[in-house]
């Protein structure tokens, strides 16, 4: 299970280096295969992982950009739900 759902043949899945690709095969201990454009097919674990590193994820996880000054907590947490809210609606 990746970021706990299931995995299937047919998913879109986004790896932080190569961005979006497509789940080609999901092996019996719960791993799987993805295809990045015509060449490149890289096998993961069933929790993401790539030679021990977290890569993949369902969508491309949004990182803010750290501004110069004070951490400013409201805008941070205002910036969070408008992606969440993107993502799943309001």
């Amino acid at each position: 299970m990746l970021d706990g759902d299931r995995v299937m043949a047919g998913d879109t899945v986004w790896d932080l280096l190569l961005g979006a690709g497509r789940v080609e095969e999901v092996t019996p201990d719960g791993g799987f295969s993805v295809r990045f454009g015509t060449r490149r097919t890289l096998r993961y674990t069933q929790d993401g992982y790539f030679v021990g590193v977290k890569r993949v994820y369902w969508f491309n996880p949004v990182i803010t950009t750290p501004r110069k000054g004070r951490y400013d907590r409201l805008e941070f947490a205002r910036a969070v739900i408008a992606v969440i809210d993107q993502y799943h609606g309001t």
